[in-house]
């Protein structure tokens, strides 16, 4: 299911849409729910850009990003994060969606 209100991540120079799908959104979450975290270290953690609706290419990018005040210098924990180019020509208001993998339990939470 694809959220019509994208989150929205703000830098101070461009703001980039992003959207997070999970199977379980709209669903009563029990209090036990599973975190999910996906850091990107081996592959995509079976994260999936969907066709046909992104304007750019998500990349799994170690380090900073190739261009000044579009990222970060690292990932969070580890090596590996996904990165999504937002300089000339991706500019605000492109969308870019990323799938989530099929959840068996209920989550809560998903990191980064």
């Amino acid at each position: 299911m694809k959220s019509k209100n994208p989150l929205c991540r703000r830098n101070a120079a461009m703001a980039i849409p992003l959207a997070i799908l999970l199977p379980t959104l709209g669903a009563a979450l029990p209090a036990d729910a599973a975190e999910h975290t996906a850091t990107f270290e081996t592959n995509l953690d079976g994260w999936t850009a969907t066709e046909g609706t992104s304007a750019s290419d998500w990349a799994r990018r170690a380090g900073g990003t190739p261009s000044g005040y579009t990222g970060p210098s690292g990932a969070r924990a580890g090596q590996w994060y996904l990165y999504l180019e937002s300089s000339y020509p991706n500019y605000p208001r492109k969308i870019a969606w990323l799938q989530s993998p099929s959840f068996e339990e209920a989550v809560s939470r998903v990191t980064f």
